[in-house]
């Protein structure tokens, strides 16, 4: 595959105690000769684009590449248009959305009808830079998402960090503090099945597969009754699941499993105050999938 991960590990790998965040950091990092001499505010913007790698949405990496062809400055009509024909599911509130907190970054400005880099210089070798990575991050994304459905959302097996989730949800992307969210009494799970071994006792949840079709999740300690009625009363909960939290210094990103309808399993409550639910999934689950997922004994 001409789009594996291996690219994407280099970046988020550490060096010194000291994350990389994009390849030329890493590159940087281990003295790699005959490098470009970024300045600071060109390499904090590589590290800007970077960081969103692997990319679950093209719409900013379509945006930031019509920019590019136009030396850094394009009319939104043209954006836009780029956006629509490069791509086959094309929404305008995620359009308008990408652009909200794009410019919100500080690396964009709009001025009246058009959208620039701000106080980014595009010479030479910035341009080149910029166009190898958002082949490679539009390459990976037409490699991983090739059979996405038209309306679809989260895709089925594919890996999503919290901020992803929030992103493709149009909420603010940086709203990922607490593992479960309620939306329009949809719920949106995040697990992690292996529990560090400095993790309290208390906070040790009794997740996992029970079998392919049944995904059991425990509550936080002490939910509150409001809560517990909303997750009660919901009708559906999409699943995303890691094996554990991190890994080489990497902390790991979750497998979107599925959705699923929950039951509350009578009776369940814990000392700790947590509830227990049994969440029938809409999709069996693979064999390796069940494997990484299922409950620890």
């Amino acid at each position: 595959n001409d789009y594996a991960p291996d690219l994407i590990k280099f970046m988020q790998s550490k060096i010194g105690s000291k994350k990389n965040a994009s390849y030329y950091g890493f590159l940087k990092a281990i003295d790699q000769s005959d490098l470009p001499a970024f300045s600071d505010r060109q390499e904090s913007f590589i590290r800007y684009v970077s960081e969103m790698l692997p990319i679950v949405r093209p719409y900013e990496y379509l945006m930031i590449q019509r920019m590019i062809d136009g030396a850094g400055k394009a009319d939104l009509s043209d954006v836009q248009h780029h956006v629509q024909i490069s791509m086959m599911d094309y929404h305008q509130d995620a359009f308008d959305h990408a652009l909200k907190y794009m410019l919100g970054s500080g690396y964009f400005i709009q001025r009246d009808q058009s959208v620039e880099l701000n106080d980014v210089v595009l010479d030479v070798e910035m341009d080149t830079y910029m166009r190898d990575l958002l082949e490679y991050g539009l390459g990976k994304y037409d490699a991983d998402f090739y059979d996405h459905q038209p309306g679809e959302v989260f895709h089925l097996w594919t890996v999503y960090r919290k901020s992803q989730v929030q992103q493709l949800l149009l909420n603010n992307p940086q709203d990922i503090m607490l593992g479960t969210k309620i939306y329009n009494g949809i719920v949106y799970i995040y697990v992690t099945v292996l529990k560090d071994e400095h993790t309290k006792a208390e906070l040790n949840y009794a997740d996992g597969y029970l079998d392919k079709q049944t995904f059991q999740w425990e509550t936080v300690a002490n939910v509150s009754n409001k809560e517990l009625r909303a997750l009660r009363n919901s009708t559906a909960a999409h699943v995303f699941v890691r094996k554990v939290e991190g890994e080489d210094g990497i902390t790991l990103p979750f497998t979107y499993i599925g959705q699923g309808k929950m039951e509350y399993i009578e009776g369940s409550i814990k000392p700790n105050g947590a509830h227990l639910f049994r969440i029938l999934m809409d999709v069996d689950a693979p064999e390796d999938i069940y494997f990484d997922f299922r409950l620890p004994n």
